[in-house]
């Protein structure tokens, strides 16, 4: 069940090395990045969750801003 979303976004993001797609690739690197440092500290707390929420939110805007 796990891997339907990655899979879905997979099949909808066009791999081509265009401004969105860079932006999104850095988004997610360094999300996980963060999420990690503070799950390898112990450190992990909820409110940790919606920075990475803010992170997506900002793909979502910049997605939009480089489209049109």
């Amino acid at each position: 069940m796990t891997e339907i979303l990655p899979a879905i976004g997979i099949l909808l993001t066009p791999w081509q090395p265009r401004h969105e797609v860079l932006i999104g690739v850095f988004i997610t690197l360094s999300s996980a990045f963060w999420l990690w440092i503070n799950a390898r500290n112990k450190n992990l707390k909820v409110w940790m969750l919606f920075i990475n929420g803010a992170f997506y939110f900002a793909y979502i805007i910049a997605s939009i801003s480089f489209s049109g």
